[in-house]
């Protein structure tokens, strides 16, 4: 009786072997929103290998989408507290982007009927309409004069 045959391991094209990459490590790339230049050292593999696992590699894709969520989780909590916390740049920052808020200002002309509204650029066009010379600078420093009178120029001589 022959000898029992040996399981063959599955034969790989040419090339080296695949990288085995760390995806706990991709993964915190990811929710550090970092750039595949900045990754792909740090991972030990070229820039075009990274390039082609984000196309290909499942898990990978999986591990850095998974991260980039809790990177901006990470950050909008930070970004709450902040502005629970009374920095007012946060709160102003939420309220635009979660609640709506905006900056136009809005203002109001004119007695009769309904009131004419005007958004900022609007009341601005107005104004310089009103005003076609802007509004008048006012010089709010005294002017202290010199007690030194100026040289006088003399003959032939330029300043």
């Amino acid at each position: 009786m022959p000898p029992p045959k040996k399981a063959e391991a599955p034969k790989r094209g040419p090339g080296h072997p695949p990288i085995v990459l760390d995806y706990k490590m991709v993964e915190g790339f990811g929710a550090l929103h970092c750039t595949d230049v900045e990754m792909a050292p740090l991972l030990g593999i070229s820039l075009a290998t990274l390039k082609n696992r984000k196309k290909t590699d499942a898990a990978f894709i999986s591990a850095y989408e998974r991260g980039k969520a809790n990177g901006k989780i990470s950050l909008r909590r930070s970004l709450w507290n902040l502005a629970i916390g009374g920095n007012v740049t946060a709160g102003i920052w939420l309220s635009k982007n979660e609640l709506g808020y905006t900056d136009r200002a809005r203002v109001e002309v004119g007695p009769t009927g309904a009131p004419d509204i005007l958004d900022a650029d609007q009341a601005d066009a107005l104004m310089a309409n009103l005003m076609p010379g802007g509004l008048p600078v006012i010089d709010i420093v005294p002017r202290i004069e010199s007690e030194a009178q100026p040289e006088e120029e003399t003959e032939g001589e330029e300043r």
